[in-house]
């Protein structure tokens, strides 16, 4: 069993190198307005989803940052961390995966996502880099959780998902907002 969990979070570092932030990624080609309301339609639903995930990924990390409040911080088996930092990598990795998605058609979104896709980039990068940072102490000291360089990278996960999480949200409640006042202006028209 040990073994299994210690592949888990060495999996995990395995996958979040991956991360193609800095590569180049092709420009999708101007078409109709309705091709483009689709686009943004599409664009719309993905950052929605990294905006469910960014939750889940501030929950994780927030369950992390509690271990150290406990009446002694090494009382908790290292595969418990290991768990609680291989679902970080997950929803972080899944996050990454639309936000790739997104920058293949930033070229074509509205100001709006552009922006968002714009903000996310280096935000979900220093969670990436926060939570392999931790993976890999883990893996390496599993018997000295309780040292203050393990505090500072579950510190730094905390941080940087939450910060994930208040930009994802900014975007999610202007985007309703912008919604809601579409569909009012249009009931008003048609009055």
């Amino acid at each position: 069993m040990r073994w299994i969990t210690k592949a888990i979070c060495y999996l995990s570092t395995v996958v979040l190198p991956a991360v193609t932030f800095g590569a180049a990624l092709p420009v999708a080609k101007s078409g109709s307005s309705a091709s483009e309301q689709n686009l943004s339609e599409k664009a719309e639903g993905l950052l929605n989803r990294i905006h469910a995930d960014a939750y889940h990924a501030a929950y994780n990390a927030d369950r992390l940052n509690s271990f150290e409040f406990l009446s002694s911080p090494d009382m908790l088996a290292w595969e418990t961390h290991s768990y609680v930092l291989s679902r970080e990598a997950y929803w972080t990795n899944n996050m990454d995966r639309l936000l790739t998605q997104l920058r293949t058609m930033q070229h074509e979104l509205p100001a709006n996502q552009r922006a968002e896709v714009k903000t996310l980039t280096p935000a979900l990068l220093e969670l990436t880099d926060s939570t392999q940072a931790a993976i890999l102490f883990v893996n390496q000291h599993e018997d000295e959780l309780f040292l203050q360089q393990y505090r500072d990278d579950v510190k730094a996960i905390d941080n940087e998902a939450t910060r994930v999480e208040a930009v994802s949200a900014n975007h999610h409640l202007a985007s309703n907002h912008a919604r809601n006042h579409m569909d009012r202006t249009a009931s008003e028209q048609g009055s």
